[in-house]
């Protein structure tokens, strides 16, 4: 698998860093039409999730997983890289988001933030539990 394969390659790249701040990071494949006990996850600082729902079909699935992770210790911030490829998946988002007991504290330009890494079509969205 090209992705868990690119992923577990950056994580040992920076594994020095995470260590000398006590930190710890892990890739995992999740299905999210079939997602396993939580509890066997542990704690979740932050969850990433990168041009996962590019189109609306993904989106409600996308939201249980992600309520999935919420529901565990920590995991208190998701951040969703997301670049726009139709305006329907995104209106679903808005939408179903208080479903889920989620709302967006943030959304920010990748472009200004990452400068070249950045691309003006790609947003980051800061999702978190809303009370």
């Amino acid at each position: 698998d090209l992705q868990a394969a690119a992923t577990n390659q950056h994580i040992t790249l920076n594994r020095t860093v995470l260590e000398s701040v006590s930190g710890h990071a892990s890739y995992a494949h999740l299905d999210w039409n079939a997602l396993p006990d939580r509890a066997s996850f542990g704690y979740f600082d932050l969850v990433f999730a990168g041009d996962v729902i590019w189109h609306e079909t993904l989106v409600e699935p996308f939201l249980r997983a992600l309520a999935w992770a919420f529901s565990g210790p920590g995991a208190e911030e998701a951040v969703l890289s997301h670049k726009v490829r139709d305006h329907e998946s995104l209106d679903q988002l808005q939408r179903l988001l208080p479903r889920f007991g989620l709302g967006v504290a943030r959304k920010v330009s990748s472009e200004p933030l990452l400068g070249d890494d950045g691309h003006p079509e790609v947003e980051l969205y800061h999702i978190r539990k809303v009370a």
